[in-house]
């Protein structure tokens, strides 16, 4: 979920002041939330390309979003 970038820095600082470390992803790096887990995972640079695997849609690839993106939040609705 496209995150607006205000919200996306105020996510970030939260982030900071509890001591979570950053990880750094290289380009076409696979990145997944395992089903049923509460982590949550905030993207702030590049693109994100959301896939159905089974093809449920007609295509492998759902949507492309620009960062500040949010993922894994489904577990926590």
């Amino acid at each position: 979920m496209r995150v607006p970038d205000p919200v996306a820095a105020d996510l970030l600082a939260a982030l900071h002041s509890i001591g979570s470390i950053p990880v750094r992803y290289r380009r076409g790096d696979r990145i997944q939330v395992a089903a049923g887990t509460p982590e949550l995972i905030l993207i702030t640079e590049g693109q994100v390309r959301c896939l159905d695997p089974g093809r449920r849609f007609g295509s492998y690839t759902l949507a492309l979003e620009m960062a500040p993106v949010i993922t894994g939040i489904g577990a926590w609705l």
